[in-house]
């Protein structure tokens, strides 16, 4: 027998029914987007360097080639 009112569980949605919403990935605020940046550049000059080292001496990466890459990087860092 239908009502004339409808029933309560009949206007409940399942979760499945609802729409999925996603949370759009927080940005970075400024000072963290620089320090990144600073980071990404010292990395870069770092690698830029090693790769000196290694043309400099032929290709080969001997123990002395990455005690001299060691001591610039720490001595420039």
């Amino acid at each position: 027998m239908a009502s004339a009112f409808p029933s309560f569980t009949q206007s409940i949605r399942k979760p499945s029914d609802r729409p999925a919403f996603t949370r759009a990935a927080p940005q970075r605020r400024l000072l963290g987007r620089f320090v990144d940046a600073l980071i990404d550049a010292r990395q870069r000059e770092a690698d830029e360097h090693v790769s000196r080292l290694l043309a400099r001496s032929g290709g080969r990466f001997t123990d002395a080639l990455e005690r001299e890459a060691e001591r610039a990087s720490v001595s420039k860092f």
